[in-house]
């Protein structure tokens, strides 16, 4: 599968690039949409970077998609527009956009900053169409995640940003005219890297976290008509990314390398036979920050900071395919020279898979 790279997102180390609509080696367009990662459609979440420390981005660090001066990429229309506003978000050092939800009164972006566009809008800001609007005193977070549950009420997650006191709280909930402090997030640090909403209704948090409102759950929750609980055995380790593929089986990447008791390297997915977690073949060898179902049933393509040895000897850094039965490399991947890694993957309306990241290069 040939990429093609559009323009560069103004990340840090980072660009955007698109699927070549040419024939290739790799699995076909399926002409799909954006995937809907946040909630119920219309409504979306599509997570950018989820925060993490050292390589996911801590506050400062410059993570995830840096809008302050940078345009926002119209693949449609093949070109960049300004369309959102300049300067962008800003107010902070590193200020940065982590993840966009689509709701049906507008576009909202969460991530670390305090200003949107020269808008005065902590942690979180709605695109009108027009213009960027505050909700209302904003949160004193890093959002990582933002979901549309259920009954459409606006939910957003992160880590404490240093704004509040000490055990502040990191997930909140929008109900359109205020913000209300969610159930405790436990842990020693704990920073929620995702929030999505699955086709039944229920809301799952992924990050790095002992439980949720008084319940043990590490890593990973979900929120259920009895409340919050554990979702099968528990990943040893961060959960970046939660995915629901068309047949309705989910998926969950991370830095993990087992859940409960068996062996899953970076991603598993919910076996309904065992009623739990299971790895995907071998896994694969590093951390995964993004998962979007393949062209065909059974399919994934994961995003990470991964490197494969191909038969060529060949290393291929950043993108996976899981066909159903092994993981492949995806193309040539990404490269930078120094740090390869996938952040962000989505299609576009015509189906073309669209890759952000820390790269200088996709082949």
């Amino acid at each position: 599968m040939r990429l093609t790279i559009l323009l560069p997102l103004f990340l840090s180390l980072g660009m955007l690039a698109c699927e070549d609509t040419a024939p290739s080696d790799g699995p076909p367009d399926a002409g799909a949409s954006i995937p809907d990662s946040g909630g119920p459609a219309p409504d979306g979440g599509s997570d950018l970077d989820g925060g993490e420390p050292a390589d996911g981005g801590v506050p400062g660090d410059g993570g995830g998609v840096d809008s302050g001066g940078g345009p926002i990429g119209n693949p449609a229309a093949g070109a960049w527009s300004e369309t959102f506003g300049l300067p962008g978000v800003s107010g902070v050092p590193g200020a940065a956009v982590r993840v966009f939800a689509s709701g049906r009164d507008g576009l909202y972006a969460g991530g670390e900053f305090v200003q949107m566009s020269g808008v005065s809008a902590k942690g979180v800001a709605r695109w009108t169409g027009s213009a960027w609007t505050s909700l209302g005193e904003g949160l004193d977070i890093t959002v990582n995640g933002l979901t549309f549950d259920g009954r459409g009420e606006l939910w957003a997650g992160g880590l404490d940003s240093g704004f509040g006191p000490p055990g502040s709280p990191i997930l909140f909930s929008w109900d359109g005219q205020t913000w209300t402090p969610g159930p405790g997030v436990q842990g020693d640090f704990p920073r929620i890297t995702t929030l999505t909403t699955l086709a039944d209704g229920r809301m799952v948090a992924g990050g790095a976290f002992a439980g949720v409102d008084g319940v043990s759950a590490p890593n990973l929750a979900v929120r259920t008509p009895n409340g919050w609980e554990a979702w099968g055995s528990s990943p040893n380790g961060t959960v970046h990314a939660v995915m629901e593929d068309p047949e309705g089986r989910a998926c969950i990447g991370g830095e993990f390398s087992q859940v409960g008791d068996q062996p899953a390297f970076g991603v598993a997915c919910w076996d309904e036979t065992a009623g739990d977690w299971r790895g995907l073949g071998r896994g694969l060898p590093g951390f995964v920050f993004a998962l979007i179902p393949g062209d065909a049933a059974g399919e994934l393509i994961a995003g990470g900071n991964f490197t494969f040895v191909d038969d060529l000897m060949q290393e291929r850094a950043g993108l996976a395919h899981w066909d159903g039965q092994t993981w492949r490399p995806l193309g040539g991947g990404v490269q930078n020279g120094e740090i390869n890694s996938v952040r962000a993957l989505a299609r576009d309306t015509s189906g073309r898979l669209l890759v952000g990241g820390h790269f200088f290069t996709v082949d």
